[in-house]
Order: structure tokens, then sequence, then C-alpha cells
């Protein structure tokens, strides 16, 4: 069965241009048609890593493939190494970074592959180039095309709005109470697509599900919590002052 991908690509050390393309090369192998759709490739600063990096080539491209989503993680992992990645530090450097945005309408979480990336609805670096290979793709968890998405992380209401009534949720209360006093929390799913949603319910919590840039928060997070939250702020007010 041939299943529509995208796949989010950056580097930021060595030749980034060669790791790229190289690496396009290398999945247009198991491309049904044989090509990768491109959107165009950004120049970006790091977000949420250490400080000194230096600045990432960043893209995404579109393929079909009969193979699964398994395989295709494997790929990609077998071209980072192949690249010279080393896995040292949390968002750290690299010389190739490749991720499996989206699989089909496949939901998927195990300790090895989470699908859609958690993290691609509200990362612009992600986002702008998506948008460019892949407009009509359809994000499973938020029901709304990648340029939907796009659209809403650019033009939406400026505010987050704040999902739950969990710890985590008093938890992102509280952070960006003291990081970020100016930015507006809304309660109220009923409003204008925000720009940023923060989901604090938990797993499998009940209740309807808002088609903007949305951050998912459990109380399970507590290793990267402040650090995802301070990271996805910073995607999409990079002005805000901390």
């Amino acid at each position: 069965m041939k299943t529509d991908c995208l796949i989010g690509m950056g580097a930021n050390l060595g030749d980034r241009v060669a790791a790229i393309e190289g690496a396009c090369s290398e999945l247009a192998s198991v491309a049904s048609d044989g090509v990768v759709r491109a959107g165009a490739w950004r120049t970006t600063a790091p977000i949420g890593g250490p400080a000194g990096q230096e600045p990432f080539l960043n893209g995404a491209v579109r393929l079909t493939t009969e193979i699964d989503a398994a395989e295709l993680h494997d790929l990609l992992a077998s071209i980072e190494e192949a690249s010279g990645r080393q896995r040292r530090t949390r968002w750290g450097a690299r010389t190739l970074d490749l991720d499996l945005l989206l699989f089909g309408d496949l939901v998927l979480q195990t300790p090895r592959l989470t699908v859609p990336h958690p993290r691609m609805s509200y990362r612009p670096f992600v986002l702008a180039p998506a948008a460019e290979a892949a407009p009509d793709m359809r994000h499973p968890l938020l029901g709304c095309r990648i340029d939907e998405l796009w659209n809403t992380l650019q033009h939406g209401a400026d505010h987050v709005l704040l999902l739950g009534e969990s710890q985590a949720a008093r938890r992102v209360e509280r952070l960006l109470g003291e990081r970020h006093p100016s930015l507006s929390i809304e309660r109220d799913a009923a409003g204008p697509l925000p720009r940023l949603v923060i989901d604090a319910r938990g797993p499998g919590a009940p209740g309807p599900v808002t088609p903007a840039p949305t951050l998912w928060l459990s109380d399970a997070d507590a290793a990267h919590f402040d650090a995802d939250l301070l990271a996805a702020v910073a995607c999409v007010w990079p002005d805000a002052a901390p």
C-alpha cells in the first residue's frame, strides 16, 4: 500500500546543503515514483538548545512510499548516522536531523517513534517549508491541513489557549507568569483560533480538539516540561521578552 509521508530536515554542522541533498537522494530510492517534493530551504536560528550554535538549514519533503513507518524511521536514522550525526545533547548541533512528521493518517506512540511528530505543529521552521511541500496533507490529531496550521501560526489570535485543570496546567500558568508576564493566557476554546494551544488535559482526556498549533504537556513530562514549554513560546513569539 502506498502512503503519503512528510519528513522534516535540518542541519547546522558541516556542509549542510550536501547533507540535505544527499538525504533527498536516499529518500528518492524508496519513493514510489522516485520523486521527493521539497519546500524552499530556509536558514533559521536555533531554538531551545545549547547556546552558541550555528544557524540551521531547514526544509521539508513529501514522498509516497510502500514501506511502513518503522522501516522509514529506520532509514532516516541510518541516513543521519551516515552523515556523522552524534546524539549527545538534546537539541544540540547536528550534521543532519531527519524527522518523520506525518505518515498518512497514522497515529502512533511507541518508545521508538511518535507520529505525528509531537512538536511539528508550532515550529515555523517546520511548517513554512511543509506548507509548500505538502499544503493539503492533514494533521490526523488536529484535523486540519498543513497550510491551515501555518496560516494560524502566523495570523491566529495573539494569545495562548490553555486547556485542562491539571497539575500540568497550573505549572504552565506559573511558569509563563514568571517568564512571560505580558503573554495573554485564555481559557475559552470557543474564541478565535489562537497561535498556540497548550493542551494539559493529559493523554486520552475527553474534550474537543482545537485545530491550531498545539503543544501537548502532561504531568508525566517532568524531565523536559519547562524546556518544551519555553521553546514552544520562543517558536511562536521569538521576540517575546523573557
